[in-house]
C-alpha cells in the first residue's frame, strides 16, 4: 500500500511504485513506513498482502 495515497501498489525487487498516484520509493522504507502508521493507530488495516520471494533450486536442494 502506498503510504502517501494508501492505493495498493507494485513492488518488484527493492523497488515500489503505487499503481494509482505513481509515488515510488525503495520497498523496505515503504513497508517500515506503513508498520508505523499501523502502531500509531493512523490506519484500520489490520493486515496486509505480503510479497514472498521467488527461490529457483538451489544446488544441493531437492
Amino acid at each position: 500500500m502506498a503510504r502517501i495515497s494508501g492505493y495498493e501498489g507494485l513492488r518488484v525487487g527493492g523497488s515500489f511504485r503505487c499503481l494509482n498516484c505513481g509515488y515510488s520509493c525503495h520497498a523496505d522504507y515503504n513497508g517500515a513506513l506503513n508498520i508505523l502508521k499501523r502502531a500509531m493507530g493512523y490506519t484500520s488495516i489490520a493486515g496486509a498482502d505480503l510479497t514472498q520471494p521467488e527461490f529457483g533450486m538451489m544446488k544441493g536442494h531437492a
